[in-house]
């Protein structure tokens, strides 16, 4: 799970490491920790966007279906 601070400048340190969480977001192991910064609304999880969708199937007049670039 990728996790920034709610607010930019707060500073909230990894358990692991000690160091602070970047204002970016950064991938963390989603334990009983950051649960916690989640529910006292410390940290919010970075969405990412989906994969784009390359080919479509398409059905021709026939009933064949047909890769199609998009």
């Amino acid at each position: 799970m990728i996790l920034k601070p709610k607010k930019p400048g707060t500073i909230i340190r990894r358990p692991d490491t000690l160091k602070p969480l970047k204002e970016a977001g950064e991938k963390v192991e989603l334990n009983t920790y950051w649960r916690r910064r989640l529910t006292a609304g410390d940290v919010v999880e970075v969405l990412q966007p989906e994969p784009a969708k390359y080919y479509e199937k398409k059905k021709t007049k026939k009933g064949v279906e047909d890769d199609n670039l998009i």
